[in-house]
């Protein structure tokens, strides 16, 4: 498993963290895929990257599990969760599917918590 986080604020370039619902929204979409790709996709390896430039936070999950059809309903909230996350925070959704693997791939603004 390789996991590389690089945000602005842990890396001391901003002062400001981000914005709650960008955090919650990022934390439950790896969450969420971390889940997935053990519960449902049996995944021997999962690769989390999350990382901060240009204005918006990159966030990609992949998997080498069994995969699935991203088009088929599901009986859970998991994805449609994930997707909802994502789109309130200003971000993009992409999931992409094979029997090699599923990768989670979202984009989300970078939009900064006010000062109390």
């Amino acid at each position: 498993m390789v996991t590389t986080v690089e945000l602005e604020h842990g890396a001391g370039t901003r002062e400001m963290r981000l914005a709650p619902d960008v955090e919650i929204a990022i934390y439950r979409t790896v969450q969420e895929s971390l889940t997935n790709a053990t519960k449902h996709a049996g995944a021997r390896s999962v690769d989390v990257v999350v990382v901060e430039r240009g204005g918006e936070v990159e966030i990609a999950v992949r998997d080498d599990g069994t995969g699935f059809d991203v088009d088929a309903p599901t009986g859970g909230f998991g994805l449609t969760g994930m997707r909802e996350r994502i789109s309130l925070a200003g971000g993009r959704l992409e999931i992409i599917s094979s029997g090699h693997g599923t990768a989670v791939l979202a984009s989300v603004p970078s939009v900064r918590a006010t000062a109390a």
